[in-house]
């Protein structure tokens, strides 16, 4: 089984596929995989809690023959630990009246037989057949799935029972049992309570004052109870019933229950689908007791199964898809990653074979795992290794980083990823080989591929770094292929465009140029021609400028060089498709910005309407900024520099025509600090309309170049005085923002440029 959020999985693969496991919570105390008595048709496990040790196995015998010895096994298992409290729980493919059987088999006094021989208790309780199946238009049934214990621990099993609803889909029904460790109830009660909330709990104000407010909105206390009708009466009562509902959940805290978790593809027309075949098997069970013919309702169940089973596949396959197609080409990986690898699942822990023997608890694997993957490190006489040690000591002679700031601990929080831990983040630590031998004979690429990884050994052992040979894998290809071979047409297009293509692909930017050469061109069209075939069904005569154009794929040598021509446009901001007076804005490298410590904290004001009076000045200085792009593409850029004696300074700009109206707004905040600084001028206050811009400055590790420039005028201009940034709004009547305004139209009309 594959890894699941929240549960534990012990599971034990070997070389045979895995036909028994166990799923724990993560808060069912500390539990560990007993690797000495597991196999994949065995998983034990134990269990503490507090001072208690428990041991629980799960096991499957084969119907006809017990192939990997399980018997066996269990039974020695059971010897081993014949002073603990065991449970066991498994498919042994065996009848015998002991658990319910009308007739016995040869499995089934096998399995008798160990049950008695080592002191075990059968748990099973009642009729009710555990396995299920219809056979030739026959429903067949039997009790093959049993639950023992031994004697310390049976009385504390409480309310086994098979439960038919569990899974539907299954052959096998579900069994449940209740185990108290703490109290023995030999009465077996079972708790069937209805209460949902915790009244005790409850804030009886709160109750009152929501249950009056929805019965008055919901019209209850006009009704004339008297004259409603039985449909009526009974739509009454279902709305009181709704609104107290309501009144409760808003004043007080509902009691625990269990959650059953679906997934995220689940849907209505499933959740009905699963009812129907429920409740069909409820039927068969009632049927076959009064002794009633069976066949319709087999057939119907058959056919509600089949739907089921069908809308299920189809639900997933579709949610697959759309999971396939989030992929983009800034995260090649992340996708590819999940749908390529085949590496194992992640084991819960488990007890570890260290020599000839197997650690017993948890400490000793604990140690036995340190001691494996963090080894004593005994010092060498290699001159490199000596030179390393040496320089460990010394410290760079550098200054020391300023003081962690308040604002710069909450960006790194705010910054952290919640579906991962914090801590060291690694980047461009690579640890993956892939070595490719090539040779005409198998002879040769035998010699070859040998001499290659002795070289590799080699090296890591001056590294001190070791390979694990579990994890390496042999692949050979030859030219033969069979006709079977392939996934289905239709998901063909899927994987190409978002698996494939963003492979080849990948640093296009680096080896993109080679594209254009024939030789290039012909393994990327011979490559790219095999999938065009299979998503269009095409035969191979045809040619590939027609499967490319009928499967709608871009040719790939023009892909490649369109990468390419975008990620040299980007990393130089060149460009021979631009005209020469424009250059690409690039974001500012991380060194060129102010150190986080340093990094200006702005918390921007607002003038909300244009009543508030203009002239009452906070600050010497009032700069109104603006930016205007017109219909005719022209941009301008300016800002009006109001002060306490009335006198007005207008500065205007005009920027190319290529630029946004953002990088406008931005533009004239620049100028204005810039102006400033030039100045002398100590305190100021920037109004702007440009909500964009403002957000833009607040971040406080923003990379855009004039925001970069900006963050560190504020700087220079907050050593000695003050800058204030106000949001105003564009249009409303405000003069300074009305001039600044005109200002920029008026020079976005001039042909110059700034």
């Amino acid at each position: 089984m594959k890894s699941i959020q929240g549960l534990c999985i012990y599971q034990f693969p070997g070389d045979q596929k895995v036909k028994a496991c166990i799923i724990a919570k993560n808060n069912c105390g500390t539990l560990i995989g007993m690797t000495q008595f597991s196999t994949s048709n065995l998983c034990v496990v134990q269990m503490t809690i507090g001072t208690r040790k428990l041991y629980i196995a799960s096991a499957y015998v084969e119907p006809r023959d017990d192939e990997h010895a399980t018997l066996e096994r269990l039974d020695a298992f059971l010897k081993s630990t014949n002073d603990s409290h065991r449970i066991i729980c498994g498919d042994f493919n065996g009848w015998h009246p002991l658990w319910g059987c009308e007739t016995t088999n040869k499995r089934g006094r096998e399995v008798a037989e160990l049950i008695i021989g080592n002191d075990m208790y059968i748990c099973n309780q009642g009729s009710i057949p555990t396995f299920e199946t219809v056979t030739h238009g026959r429903n067949c049934s039997s009790i093959i799935d049993i639950t023992f214990a031994s004697g310390s621990i049976y009385e504390k099993i409480n309310s086994w029972n098979v439960n038919l609803e569990a899974c539907p889909s299954s052959q096998h029904n579900s069994i449940e049992f209740t185990l108290n460790l703490f109290n023995v109830n030999t009465t077996k009660r079972k708790n069937t309570s209805t209460y949902l909330y915790k009244s005790e709990k409850a804030n009886w104000a709160e109750f009152k004052a929501v249950l009056d407010l929805k019965m008055c909105n919901n019209g209850c206390l006009d009704v004339d109870i008297p004259t409603l009708n039985t449909n009526e009466l009974e739509s009454f009562i279902t709305k009181i019933i709704s609104t107290i509902h309501e009144a409760c959940r808003a004043s007080m805290p509902m009691k625990n229950n269990v959650i059953q978790c679906k997934p995220i593809w689940w849907t209505d027309k499933l959740e009905k689908l699963k009812k129907d075949v429920i409740s069909l098997h409820h039927k068969i069970h009632h049927t076959k007791r009064k002794g009633l013919a069976l066949d319709q309702l087999l057939e119907e169940r058959n056919r509600k199964k089949k739907e089921y089973g069908d809308e299920l596949r189809r639900t997933s396959t579709d949610n697959f898809r759309e999971f396939c197609e989030r992929q983009g080409k800034e995260n090649v990986w992340s996708v590819t990653n999940r749908l390529l690898k085949e590496t194992k699942s992640n084991c819960s822990p488990s007890t570890l074979k260290v020599g000839n023997s197997y650690t017993n608890d948890e400490k000793e694997t604990a140690k036995a795992l340190l001691n494996h993957f963090y080894p004593e490190d005994s010092p060498d006489s290699n001159p490199a290794h000596e030179q390393l040690r040496k320089n460990r000591e010394l410290f760079p002679k550098t200054n020391d980083d300023p003081p962690f700031v308040k604002e710069e601990v909450i960006e790194c929080i705010q910054n952290m990823n919640p579906k991962r831990a914090p801590g060291c983040h690694i980047q461009a630590f690579a640890d993956d080989v892939l070595l490719i031998a090539h040779a005409h004979d198998k002879n040769e690429l035998e010699v070859i591929t040998n001499k290659a990884l002795s070289e590799i050994v080699q090296w890591g052992d001056k590294v001190k770094l070791s390979f694990s040979p579990e994890k390496t894998q042999a692949i050979a290809f030859t030219p033969k292929a069979k006709p079977t071979w392939g996934i289905q047409p239709e998901n063909i297009s899927i994987i190409y465009h978002q698996v494939i293509e963003p492979i080849i692909t990948y640093a296009a930017g680096i080896w993109g140029h080679a594209a254009k050469k024939k030789s290039c061109k012909r393994l990327l069209e011979k490559t790219q021609r095999l999938f065009a075939l299979k998503a269009i069904r095409g035969f191979r005569t045809i040619s590939t400028n027609a499967a490319l154009a009928l499967s709608q794929f871009m040719p790939l040598d023009l892909k490649v060089t369109e990468i390419n021509q975008i990620e040299n446009t980007r990393i130089s901001g060149i460009t021979q498709y631009l005209p020469d007076d424009i250059t690409l804005e690039k974001p500012t490298p991380i060194q060129n910005l102010l150190h986080p410590a340093l990094r200006v904290k702005i918390v921007p004001d607002s003038l909300q309407t244009s009543e508030e009076d203009p002239n009452n000045f906070t600050q010497p200085i009032n700069i109104y900024t603006d930016g205007s792009k017109l219909e005719n593409g022209r941009v301008g850029a300016s800002f009006v520099v109001l002060s306490k004696n009335k006198n007005t300074i207008t500065k205007k700009f005009k920027l190319h025509d290529s630029c946004t109206v953002f990088q406008a707004e931005l533009f004239a905040i620049d100028r204005a600090c810039t102006w400033s600084l030039k100045r002398n001028i100590k305190n100021i206050k920037i109004f702007t309309d440009s909500m964009s811009s403002i957000q833009s400055i607040c971040n406080r590790s923003n990379t855009h170049p004039i925001v970069a420039n900006i963050h560190k005028n504020i700087k220079k201009i907050r050593e000695d005085g003050t800058v204030v940034i106000t949001w105003v709004k564009g249009h409303a009547g405000c003069a300074g923002n009305e001039a600044a305004d005109a200002a920029a139209k008026t020079r976005s009309q001039l042909k110059e440029k700034f």
